[in-house]
């Protein structure tokens, strides 16, 4: 009884005082390092865009997801201390500066207002805005801006009490506009009358004004202890009333709400150093410097980002932090736990409390304050107690390492509830608390993973794995592991869990993978399940029937105990951030998996990442536990509370993507189509030689930008591939080939597991001038021409050559004529000579000479016609007769003829070939007519025939058989005909002679035209 009040004694000395399970807030400092130009921040604004602003000592800063753009005067500002800035209905930007006046921006190009354009003063304190109403706060006055022309509208300048009118803040009531001065009170701006009105208030001096609603103010009047901040309403301030609450001990100089209704105020003390970061809870301020990790005492801007819950403080010396004001993820520290530092252990619910196992320690949490905590010496001691009161030190082996061991070196194992207990094991056995922190029962073993079920199942450090049973007050340690033979062995097997199922004990091992024991005969699940992971670095039973399990490699499985083993759903280590898993446990129906890369959540094949872009100060988690609602995290940095509802439902943002820079062939593209320092344009158009590309983009709307990855693919067919997930910010491309592409991007949000698609721009490549259908057409046409030119001068050079050919065939078929006829003029002449001949013999004197005579006229003409190629018609007709009178006259026996010429036909002006018709009525001469034949005639008849003139000679001799024209066809008429076909240049017969049906011989004779 006396141990025991000892015990308690000590219990109580070693609890501490009862602490609220408090929080830190996730904060950012971003100074000159991270490229501000001064850490003097003066005002800060966060524009429609997502971009933001950030006014210095030494110019204005923009920040597009971390990345700062410096201006400054030689950008066209007109000073480079900037106290305020606002955006205007129209989205553009105006700034104010504290000495050169206002410099208006739209994106591109910077103009300036100031005292010369009509300001009151070019040292401007706030900017406030109203109805297209730019309201100017200087150093003497007021001036109202029109936002639509850009135009000062009122001025008005005044002489204050102390030779300084200072227009500090603003506010509205009953829509008219008032402002605070330095000290010379209230002011009204009657825009009517022109004019501004002093309105009657007890405190005159106005450092800042915060407008809480239509009705109520917060005024900061000065840092006068414990009266620097006065509440009021409106009503009461402007009829001169006290406020109803003083508090505050520095001057005020801006004001933020946030999402919550929190007030929050900037602190920086003029006569004292009393500044920092506040909170304005139940009339008084609460510092939050060290809530929020802030280490300046002179902040001078606030500005909250309702969006994405974040707020902004501005201070005078260290620069700009961003504080994260999101309460799904608490932070607690090791001060939290009254230590310097600390290593979680292990979580649990026990006794209605939270438990926390840390080194040095166990923490009960209830109703959300530490309530108890035991250190590691009690357990300890406890131990050394122990063993040396129960004097059974040498029951086992390793009990004297245990008496043997100091402080320093214990460590805990793991924590457990069970049987209405709360169980940890340790290097220097395993311990059982009761609701009150009481130790109930003790085991001197040190067990890496143990079950507390009627027996106590364990896993020795280094060894084997046994079971502890009482037997009438006795422990019974016994190992319970046998090999193939049966035989007992005691063999490590590297359990890292042990649990039950129904009547089966499963022991899961980092070597073995699953083991069953059914208090008999132990089955390796993996040799007979070949599926199964034989090396289990973690799991979790769920409910009886299932079990989360995570592999070597990264690997996490759901096993059905209940039928077969088998896997339920298994979560590729591909998809998982993070190689080496801590813990992993389940949540409704998402996976919670801890890495050294932060918090994995998986639902329906998509993971959300929690790590230290969001919340998480420390991304190596040692391990976790969900408890109820919460997921408890331990670190080497403290411990975090998740509250898992709707957990990543905060980080879902309206996300835009913007190109910042496009650069081609390394020269930045298209200077003048960029505002706001975004490419304002959807399109991109280059020609083929300047086709390789560089494209920078922000993801605007993800406040926490590098917790996100992308990949893009530049489409043309449909049929590319993604490239590989990336977290840069830049693609590139080179050597883009010519043709028309759509540039799609896609974002995936790592808090959230949210993919979103977007088409990032169209480029179009022109292809090379040889490549345009202008080209290739003009090419086609060129070709075209050519070849057609090339043909006709080819069918021109084949006439020409088939001109020549006609020529020198025309003239061989002269000279072949001229042959021809020659020909043919010894034969008349030889039968010529003959008739001369029988004149002569039957002394016809007179005849011969005649005959003589006009057979000469016939030579000379036959001369003629022989050198000539055409003759007339009528002249060939005289030659014609003469020749039948010769001939009758030769024959004795006269022959009559006739000529007939269709009227179609002109004698004197149709030209023929000479000497064509001769020889075929000397032929009727010798072949038609004999002595026997009575009155011979021959019918010579001219007729037109398809452009030429037809020839019917006609006679009516003896005729000839139809059958043998051919082998009787004269020598004379083949001759003719031949030199027809020479000059018709043709081979087609040109002479046909056939039977007369009233006897005799018809000759047709087709004679060309010349």
């Amino acid at each position: 009884m006396q141990l025991q009040k000892k015990i308690r004694v000590f219990f109580l000395f070693l609890s501490v005082a009862i602490h609220s399970f408090g929080q830190e807030f996730q904060s950012k400092n971003i100074t000159t390092i991270d490229g501000l130009p001064n850490n003097s921040i003066y005002s800060i604004f966060k524009d429609s865009r997502g971009i933001l602003w950030i006014g210095t000592e030494n110019g204005i800063s923009k920040s597009i997801n971390g990345k700062i753009t410096n201006y400054s005067i030689s950008d066209g500002l007109a000073h480079n201390s900037c106290w305020a800035i606002i955006e205007d209905q129209n989205h553009n930007l105006w700034f104010g500066s504290h000495g050169g006046g206002l410099t208006f921006y739209n994106g591109k190009n910077f103009s300036i207002i100031n005292s010369k354009n009509g300001l009151v003063n070019d040292k401007i304190r706030r900017l406030f805005l109203k109805e297209q109403k730019l309201y100017v706060a200087t150093e003497n006055g007021v001036s109202i801006i029109d936002v639509k022309t850009k135009k000062v509208i009122f001025s008005k300048k005044i002489k204050g009490k102390i030779n300084k009118f200072q227009v500090m803040d603003f506010f509205v009531y009953h829509s008219k506009i008032y402002f605070g001065t330095f000290s010379d009170g209230i002011w009204k701006i009657d825009l009517k009358s022109r004019k501004i009105i002093l309105q009657p208030t007890i405190l005159p001096g106005v450092f800042a004004i915060f407008q809480k609603d239509k009705n109520n103010l917060l005024i900061c009047h000065g840092d006068t202890r414990n009266k620097s901040l006065h509440t009021y309403t409106i009503a009461d301030y402007l009829n001169n009333r006290p406020s109803k609450n003083e508090f505050g001990n520095t001057n005020f100089w801006s004001f933020a709400k946030d999402n919550r209704g929190i007030i929050y105020s900037a602190g920086n003390g003029i006569n004292f150093s009393t500044g920092g970061l506040f909170q304005i809870k139940e009339g008084k301020e609460v510092n939050l410097n060290n809530q929020f990790g802030i280490k300046s005492t002179e902040i001078w801007s606030l500005f909250q980002d309702k969006e994405n819950d974040i707020l902004y403080v501005g201070t005078m010396d260290k620069g700009l932090y961003s504080i994260e004001l999101k309460d799904k993820i608490e932070y607690f520290p090791p001060s939290f736990f009254q230590n310097e530092e600390i290593e979680i252990i292990g979580f649990e619910n026990a006794f209605n409390c939270t438990i926390i196992l840390e080194k040095k320690g166990v923490c009960f949490i209830k109703n959300s304050r530490i309530s108890r905590k035991i250190s590691s010496a009690y357990f300890f001691n406890y131990m050394k107690r122990y063993t040396k009161n129960k004097g059974f030190e040498n029951e086992f082996d390793y009990i004297k390492i245990f008496k043997d061991s100091k402080l320093d070196a214990f460590e805990f194992r793991a924590l457990k509830s069970a049987d209405g207990k709360l169980w940890l094991s340790s290097t220097i056995g395993l311990f059982a608390l009761n609701k009150d922190g009481e130790i109930i029962e003790y085991y001197a073993i040190d067990a890496e993973a143990f079950l507390n079920d009627k027996k106590l199942y364990y896993q020795i450090s280094y060894g084997g794995t046994n079971v502890i049973e009482k037997n009438r007050g006795k422990i019974i340690d016994t190992p319970i592991f046998k090999n193939q033979n049966n035989a007992s062995w005691n063999v490590n097997i590297n359990v890292n869990s042990i649990f039950r199922k129904d009547k089966l004990i499963f022991f899961v091992s980092a070597t073995q993978g699953l083991i069953t024991w059914n208090g008999k005969d132990f089955t390796f699940l993996t040799n007979k399940y070949k599926f199964l992971d034989k090396e289990i670095v973690c799991s979790k039973q769920i409910g009886n029937n299932k079990l989360l399990i995570a592999n070597r490699i990264g690997d996490v499985s759901f096993i059905d105990l209940a039928n077969g083993y088998r896997i339920i759903k298994k979560i590729s280590h591909k998809l998982i951030h993070g190689n080496s898993i801590s813990f992993i446990d389940v949540f409704k129906n998402e996976i919670i998996i801890g890495t050294e890369k932060g918090i994995n959540i998986y639902s329906n094949g998509n993971i959300k990442l929690i790590n230290s872009k969001i919340g998480l100060n420390e991304n190596v988690v040692i391990t976790g536990k969900v408890l109820k609602n919460y997921l408890f995290l331990g670190t080497l940095k403290g411990c975090f509370r998740i509250n898992l509802d709707g957990l990543t439902d905060i980080y879902k943002t309206k996300t835009s993507i913007k190109i910042t820079k496009i650069s081609v062939n390394n020269q930045l593209h298209d200077k003048q189509n960029y505002q706001w320092g975004f490419y304002n344009s959807a399109n991109l158009k280059l020609p083929f030689d300047r086709n390789n590309v560089s494209i920078s983009f922000a993801a605007l709307g993800i406040e926490n930008n590098d917790n996100t990855s992308n990949r893009y693919k530049l489409v043309q067919s449909g049929k590319e591939k993604w490239s590989n997930w990336s977290n840069t910010k830049t693609i590139n491309f080179s050597f883009i080939p010519s043709g028309i592409y759509k540039l799609i991007l896609e974002i995936r949000n790592l808090s959230t597991g949210q993919i979103r698609q977007f088409r990032l721009l169209k480029i179009t490549i022109d292809p090379p001038f040889w490549k345009t259908w202008t080209f290739i057409i003009s090419v086609v046409l060129i070709t075209a021409l050519l070849l057609f030119l090339a043909y006709k001068a080819r069918i021109k050079s084949i006439k020409l050559q088939e001109r020549s050919k006609r020529n020198t065939v025309k003239r061989i078929a002269e000279t072949k004529m001229e042959a021809l006829q020659s020909q043919m003029n010894p034969h008349f002449i030889f039968n010529a000579m003959n008739s001369i001949q029988n004149f002569v013999i039957d002394n016809k004197t007179d005849d011969a000479l005649w005959y003589i005579g006009e057979f000469s006229k016939l030579i000379r003409q036959t001369l003629e016609f022989s050198s000539k190629q055409t003759v007339c018609l009528q002249d060939e007709l005289i030659y014609l007769k003469r020749y039948i009178e010769l001939e009758n006259l030769r024959r004795n026996k006269k022959v009559d003829y006739s000529i007939v010429f269709a009227e179609s036909i002109e004698p004197n002006s149709a030209e023929i070939p000479p000497l064509l018709i001769q020889p075929i009525v000397e032929n009727v001469f010798i072949h038609a007519f004999d002595k026997d034949s009575i009155e011979p005639k021959i019918s010579i008849e001219f007729s037109m025939r398809n452009g030429n003139i037809l020839c019917q000679i006609i006679d009516n001799g003896k005729g000839i058989d139809s059958n043998k024209l051919d082998a009787k066809k004269s020598k004379g008429i083949k001759l003719v005909d031949e030199r027809i076909r020479l000059i018709a240049e043709t081979d087609e017969k040109k002479i046909e002679i056939q039977p007369n049906k009233n006897g005799g011989t018809i000759i047709n004779m087709t004679i060309p035209l010349r």
